[in-house]
């Protein structure tokens, strides 16, 4: 799937299948934003290279209500998922989520 362009909206029944969250950016889906905002461990396997496992990552997705374009005052909530381990998945305002895949994959150095 291409990147996504800032502020990129998308209704629920599109979100069901999966969306993609490019680092740093904005989407709507349905009535929250969220926001793909850090990488704060990253332990995966780089590609081309034999490990004992496949490690794990963690992304941190920050869930925001709808009125956040709009400088409410509800707080946004912090997801913290895994790709390998769990949590694979969180909720926040009412809409689970689930990480389906973390990219690019660690490279080796040359």
């Amino acid at each position: 799937m291409a990147p996504i362009a800032p502020d990129d909206e998308f209704t629920l029944q599109q979100a069901a299948d999966s969306i993609p969250l490019s680092y740093r950016r904005d989407v709507r889906v349905g009535d929250v934003w969220m926001t793909f905002s850090n990488v704060p461990t990253d332990s995966r396997c780089a590609k081309g290279v034999q490990c004992v496992w496949a490690g794990d990552a963690v992304a941190e997705i920050v869930v925001h209500p709808g009125c956040y374009k709009d400088g409410c005052k509800a707080p946004s909530q912090l997801l913290s998922l895994h790709t390998n381990l769990e949590p694979k998945s969180g909720t926040a305002w009412g809409h689970r989520i689930t990480l389906l895949a973390l990219q690019p994959t660690p490279c080796t150095a040359p």
